[in-house]
């Protein structure tokens, strides 16, 4: 198996420009929330860490995947969420359409628990 990067700065010189213009914009969503989160790489992709909770960030050819995106206990969330989900527990942001930051926001809040 060909390793992959396993440093955020290596990931991120890894990626297209468009998408690492897109996986920074939601690096900057995620300190919105948890300004002290630690990030990493698992999986060959980046995985935000906050106080026992995770949320990982994969940039694919056509779209920025995040893992796990339950279902939300708030219906207004899961219905903001549905028409990107894939899969009960994940979420595509296909790269030829406007990336919802501020839904990235309540989902990493949902996920990480910090409102």
């Amino acid at each position: 198996m060909a390793k992959g990067p396993t440093t955020v700065a290596a990931y991120m010189a890894s990626l297209e420009p468009h998408a690492a213009h897109i996986v920074e914009q939601v690096r900057a969503a995620m300190r919105r929330v948890a300004p002290d989160l630690r990030e990493a790489i698992s999986y060959q992709i980046l995985r935000f860490d906050y106080a026992g909770a995770y949320l990982y960030a994969g940039a694919w050819k056509a779209h920025l995947g995040l893992y796990p995106v339950y279902p939300a206990a708030d219906p207004a969330l899961e219905a903001a969420i549905a028409p990107y989900r894939s899969g009960k527990d994940t979420v595509k942001f296909k790269y030829n359409q406007p990336v919802p930051y501020d839904l990235v926001e309540s989902i990493a809040r949902a996920r990480i628990g910090t409102g």
